[in-house]
Order: C-alpha cells, then structure tokens, then sequence
C-alpha cells in the first residue's frame, strides 16, 4: 500500500466488491456517500478487489474547485502559482490524478464529466447524489480562471491533460 501526502493513507469507498478511489474534487464526497448509503463501506488503505475505479476532472475545473472551497480570498493566478509549485507529496488535494491512479492502483478510469452515466450503467437502483456542487459565484466572486492561472495549471497537470485526453 502506497503512502500519499504527508503520510495520509490512500482512502476508498467499496460497494458490490468494487473500490471508489478518493479523488479529491472529483465527485469523492458523492460517491463515498453513495456507496455507505447503500450498505458499502469508506475505509483507509487499497483493497484487495480486481476492481478499482478513479475518477478524473479536467485540471482547470478541478483547479477552480479547489479555489473556491479553500481560498475565495485569494486571485485565480495566485491559487495557480501555489498548485504549479506543489508537488504530488504534498498535499493529497493538489496531487496530479495520473499520479494518484497510479498510487491506487486503479484498473478503470471513469470521467467525472460522464460520471452520472458510469455510475447508472454501475448501479441504476442508487441515486448518485451530488455533494458539494461548486458554483460559478461564491462568497461574491466570479471564479473563472485568467490565461496565467490556465497556463500554470497546464504545465503543473500536464500529466493529467495528456493522460486523459483533456484539451488545455
């Protein structure tokens, strides 16, 4: 079992024998809660299951996510500066998703841009909820990411763009 940032454990929600990997700001609040729900369980470490499913996010959306959950004083640019000299050690939530896919050892990818119709095609009696829904306009600020921040964010996740087939 890989170690992640700063020593945390990779954490996974299971349901039907199928591992949900943790994916910060790509929908792991949702699915954790719609596998516990369901009679699942949300534990740490990577099971021993042949299944593993990550969700992925386009970078500049998971980037605008973060921004407006941790730091809605702060400008675009300068969220983007802080991700761009982090590193996937540091903090789980500014990991690279190539490199968490790799930690936990998943065998399928599922976009969160598809992901209601992954999880329906998974389960279609569980209503997938979606938790912490990010919104264009929080706390008064319009969150839309300028030509710096989108370029510090794609060469910080070029990995993650080439990867999973993101366009910048």
């Amino acid at each position: 079992m890989g170690q992640i940032a700063d020593g945390e454990t990779p954490r996974y929600a299971l349901l039907d024998g199928v591992a949900f990997c943790a994916m910060p700001k790509a929908a792991w609040s949702s699915l954790r809660a719609a596998c516990v729900d369901s009679g699942g369980t949300s534990a740490l470490g990577i099971p021993a299951v042949e299944r593993r499913i990550s969700v992925v996010r386009h970078p500049y959306d998971r980037a605008r996510s973060w921004w407006q959950d941790q730091r809605a004083a702060h400008s675009c640019s300068d969220i983007a500066l802080e991700l761009y000299r982090s590193n996937d050690t540091f903090d789980i939530h500014w990991a690279s998703q190539s490199w968490l896919v790799d930690i936990y050892g998943a065998t399928e990818i599922w976009r969160y841009e598809n992901l209601q119709e992954h999880w329906a095609a998974f389960r279609p009696d569980i209503a997938l909820p979606h938790r912490n829904a990010a919104r264009r306009h929080r706390h008064g600020i319009e969150y839309v990411l300028d030509e710096t921040a989108k370029t510090l964010i794609h060469r910080r996740y070029i990995s993650d763009f080439k990867r999973f087939g993101y366009d910048p």
